[in-house]
């Protein structure tokens, strides 16, 4: 991962030329997140599809939008599943592990 090169194309390539009016993505939180925090100096609305909590935070991400829910959505009708079959142990298979972790 190189986010500096990242940023660097993306300011490059918005400077110059047309002005944009949405950025697309990224496929990962992470990525999502630098572009997001990016977008709020230029004004550009930032649509995404990642589930990370932290892109929820408006005071950050004022120009986040996303095209799904977030895990925190998961985390009630989980919980009441683990205590009604009384389960110690859970597991979890995710894509982006950092989206889940907080």
């Amino acid at each position: 991962e190189d986010v500096g090169a990242a940023l660097k194309a993306f300011v490059d390539s918005y400077l110059s030329g047309s002005n944009k009016a949405l950025m697309l993505g990224a496929s990962f939180s992470k990525q999502s997140q630098v572009i997001a925090e990016l977008a709020r100096y230029y004004c550009v609305t930032q649509i995404g599809l990642n589930l990370s909590p932290e892109l929820s935070d408006r005071s950050i991400y004022p120009y986040y939008t996303r095209m799904s829910i977030t895990y925190n959505i998961y985390v009630k009708p989980l919980v009441s599943i683990v205590t009604k079959f009384n389960w110690k142990k859970i597991g979890f298979l995710v894509q982006d592990y950092s989206a889940v972790k907080s």
